[in-house]
């Protein structure tokens, strides 16, 4: 059942009032057309109100509710089946797709404290805060946001089912890139005007193919992989990227600027650091060095000739 392709995907005329709208957008399967509206549709005024004005027509917002509100949006319904798409989202704060362990209907607030406050977790603890002992996984099958193109943070985790992951115009991720897709099929992934990653970056799962053609500035890149992958051709194309050395990593591993394991191949790899730069003094005393020996040979020269 492909419930949300059409259901976020569809041009609609606002109908959500601004003001209702929360800083954190949590989709679920009934409120997800409200929650699209808001992330689509509104707009930030300079009066400190917002509105919410459809565009698609062609008709602008007023002047002075030129900006789009930023939002950080929640996928973390297990309901949720078929494809995520959600045009005309430009920029949020976050995006997060995530299953996990929810807590049983019937869960007390001193029983959530006294898990928290435990140093140690087995399965018995799992099994009785939520009534599970292995992690409930999203059920989306494919994420598609043409238009985003600025972010900060992206996460995707306990997904089972996600075989697609589509951000065409995706240039800058201001924070963290976390994709743990290990629970889910085979994947291809390709961000093709990706630029720029200020944090770390980690991807693992069962990933085929892996592509940043447009990377030009990342800081540490650790991919795990049980697919395919030719980690050694992917170390090279995106290692120059990357920062050295690295920061917050003891001696021994503060060469592992980029990290691929693989079926093919494990590479650990960073990029050449640049050679040091020449100082003033040491410049002056070479030239000072050089001024001698030719004196000496001038010297020499003219010995001879006597």
């Amino acid at each position: 059942m492909k419930l949300l392709g059409p259901l976020l995907g569809a041009t609609v005329v606002a109908r959500t009032a601004a003001y209702k709208c929360p800083d954190y957008l949590y989709f679920n399967l009934t409120n997800a057309a409200y929650m699209a509206d808001c992330a689509r549709l509104n707009y930030a005024c300079t009066n400190g109100s917002s509105i919410s004005f459809d565009i698609t027509g062609g008709a602008a917002p007023p002047v002075y509710c030129w900006k789009k509100e930023l939002f950080s949006l929640y996928f973390e319904d297990t309901n949720f089946n078929g494809s995520i798409v959600l045009p005309d989202v430009f920029e949020t704060y976050r995006i997060t797709f995530e299953g996990g362990w929810p807590a049983r209907a019937n869960v007390t607030a001193a029983e959530v404290e006294a898990f928290r406050n435990k140093t140690t977790i087995d399965e018995a603890d799992i099994l009785n805060l939520t009534g599970v002992t292995s992690p409930l996984l999203l059920n989306i099958s494919s994420i598609d946001f043409p238009d985003l193109v600025n972010i900060s943070d992206l996460s995707i985790r306990y997904s089972g089912n996600l075989s697609s992951l589509t951000m065409p115009k995706l240039e800058n991720i201001n924070g963290r890139l976390y994709l743990d897709l290990s629970h889910g099929p085979a994947i291809s992934l390709s961000f093709p005007k990706l630029s720029q990653v200020k944090s770390d970056m980690y991807l693992g799962g069962k990933i085929d193919a892996l592509e940043f053609p447009a990377l030009n500035s990342s800081r540490h890149i650790n991919v795990a992989t049980t697919g395919d992958l030719d980690c050694l051709a992917f170390a090279k194309s995106v290692v120059n990227t990357t920062k050295w050395p690295v920061e917050n990593e003891g001696p021994e591993n503060r060469n592992s600027s980029v990290v691929c394991n693989s079926n093919t191949a494990s590479v650990t790899m960073h990029p050449m650091p640049p050679p040091p730069e020449e100082s003033t003094g040491s410049r002056d005393g070479l030239d000072f060095c050089r001024s001698l020996i030719l004196l000496a040979i001038l010297v020499a020269g003219a010995s001879s000739v006597v």
